[in-house]
């Protein structure tokens, strides 16, 4: 694209231009801690290093947290609440997510435990049959 100027950096080179909001499009590489989706909406809740701060959104996820934690319906309703919140009105940014792996495995080995989220990967019982 005419006019356009990309670079690659090292990780923490990358979030302290990230910190600084010095940039026009920022793109790293980042999964969930665990199966929910406020591990990525809490990215966003005031006091992240983006600069991002909005009320409406934040009370959005205390809600989601606290209010709703035993109403799963309305818990997940307020998170797409949040979502929309964050999406159309303020932030300026998404969170994209698409992962794909491809693993050579040796049919000698075992106990090799594959996640979709956090690590790729958990070594704790792999063993030699």
């Amino acid at each position: 694209m005419p006019g356009t100027h990309m670079k690659s950096m090292p990780t923490e080179s990358a979030l302290n231009l990230a910190r600084d909001s010095d940039y026009d499009m920022f793109l790293i590489y980042w999964t969930p801690d665990y199966k929910d989706p406020i591990s990525t909406l809490n990215t966003l809740y005031s006091g992240n290093d983006r600069n991002y701060s909005n009320e409406t959104y934040d009370q959005l996820l205390d809600d989601a947290s606290g209010k709703y934690a035993n109403d799963p319906v309305k818990r997940w309703e307020t998170l797409i609440a949040a979502e929309k919140e964050v999406m159309e009105d303020t932030a300026g940014m998404i969170s994209i997510s698409q992962n794909q792996q491809s693993i050579l495995q040796n049919s000698d080995i075992s106990g090799m435990n594959y996640h979709t989220f956090a690590a790729p990967v958990t070594l704790k019982d792999v063993h030699r049959e």
